[in-house]
């Protein structure tokens, strides 16, 4: 159901207009020595926004994913949430590279850098959040667009850097962050609520090894598992399975991290 590619081969805005298409930009990161968590989200059409999913039911010319942009961040800091911030933007706030994985949506933007020394993705929301996650160089985007659903993982032990705020409306706290963190792309050409009722990810950091996983629950009832491993940089399929799912064992800080969506759509 889904193919994986390596960071920077599909790691760009691939342009969908087909009604319950979809597109997004994940960052997320740890600093264990600072008892931080961030995780930021960027959607064209999110398949996991219920919000999507009525539109698409009411209204399928309007459910185009330029058109349907979500941005969600989240701040965890001691395992308490600090901050989470949730908001739509308009097409005219919306920009995507076609060539890069450079996003902007509304005060939400990545920028990329490109040097010998590697590939830095430069993440911003508000002026008072900024984190640089840096990793070894890029490969150029890949030509085309895949026929298939596509989770394109950038290497997966990211330095990151950078300051993030808390609270919102007024001016928070300011907390310097130093961590590793994780980048993720996905792109679908039509929506996967007719195959999949849910999915979970999560990543976790083990020496020098870096982990992704992701389990999707069928319609039919069937789970589809993928495991990859990343060393150095360079990730490989570790373990993928049907109908086995895979058991909850990655953690934050000592919490359960998994993420979990609903793909259900609206009854009626």
């Amino acid at each position: 159901m889904f193919l994986w590619t390596r960071g920077g081969v599909e790691d760009r805005w691939h342009a969908p207009t087909t009604p319950g298409a979809y597109e997004w930009w994940g960052f997320e990161a740890l600093d264990t020595g600072n008892e931080l968590a961030f995780s930021l989200r960027i959607s064209a059409g999110d398949p996991m926004d219920p919000e999507y999913a009525r539109v698409l039911a009411r209204d399928r010319a309007a459910a185009r994913p330029d058109r349907n942009v979500l941005v969600r961040a989240v701040l965890y800091r001691k395992g308490r949430r600090v901050l989470a911030r949730s908001f739509r933007v308009g097409a005219e706030e919306f920009a995507a590279s076609t060539s890069s994985g450079a996003v902007r949506a509304g005060a939400a933007s990545v920028r990329i850098e490109e040097s010998a020394r590697g590939r830095a993705y430069v993440v911003e929301l508000d002026p008072g959040t900024r984190l640089t996650f840096s990793g070894p160089p890029g490969r150029p985007p890949g030509t085309g667009t895949p026929e298939a659903s596509v989770w394109d993982l950038a290497p997966l032990d990211l330095d990151v850097s950078g300051e993030v705020e808390t609270g919102t409306g007024s001016p928070g706290e300011r907390l310097q962050f130093q961590g590793r963190g994780v980048h993720d792309h996905g792109y679908g050409p039509s929506s996967p609520g007719s195959q999949a009722r849910s999915w979970a990810w999560g990543w976790a950091h083990a020496r020098e090894y870096a982990v992704a996983w992701r389990q999707v629950l069928h319609v039919s009832g069937e789970v589809e598992s993928l495991l990859v491993v990343d060393r150095e940089g360079e990730p490989f399929i570790g373990e993928t399975a049907r109908s086995r799912p895979f058991r909850t064992r990655f953690s934050l800080m000592g919490v359960p991290y998994r993420r979990q969506w609903r793909l259900d759509g609206p009854s009626g």
